[in-house]
């Protein structure tokens, strides 16, 4: 529709995803959000872009955030989809309640130190999140959970 309309429109893979290659083999291979902001502005550049609307969708979006923040002398506007803001890693590093966990599971919960720390923190409301996200339609009790949970040795990472 974009294109449609006379605006150019350039959909670049993010490094690591679709057909994405690097040229040199001494290229540091990172997914950090500035790593990832900087190939943008890289891109840019190669197509001799000054200034442009910047636009992504979940780690594109994160990556369009951090151009933005970073390079505001680069982009005309943002349109950034699904929330993936720019991230504080220091406070990244402290664990949160386990239902709020439970979003980040999928990617990294239970690979790093901040995983370990806050199952260490919550090793009983975590497991029993997931006897209840496991068995949706049990209605177990306390005491049920408790008995059970006594017997359980778990080993941390």
């Amino acid at each position: 529709m974009l294109v449609a309309k006379g605006y150019h429109v350039f959909t670049p893979y993010l490094r690591g995803f679709g057909t994405t290659t690097f040229l040199s083999k001494e290229t540091f291979r990172n997914g950090q959000q500035a790593a990832l902001a900087s190939d943008i502005i890289a891109f840019m550049d190669a197509l001799k872009i000054d200034k442009a609307v910047i636009g992504g969708f979940d780690w594109g979006a994160r990556t369009a955030v951090v151009v933005s923040a970073l390079w505001p002398e680069r982009v005309k506007g943002l349109v950034s989809v699904s929330g993936y803001l720019v991230v504080n890693l220091e406070a990244n590093l402290k664990p949160l309640p386990p239902t709020a966990e439970l979003g980040w599971w999928y990617q990294y919960y239970f690979a790093t130190e901040r995983g370990k720390e806050g199952y260490t923190q919550n090793t009983y409301d975590f497991n029993k999140l997931i006897w209840k996200i496991a068995s949706p339609l049990w209605n177990f009790d306390k005491a049920t959970y408790d008995q059970t949970a006594s017997l359980l040795i778990i080993q941390i990472m």
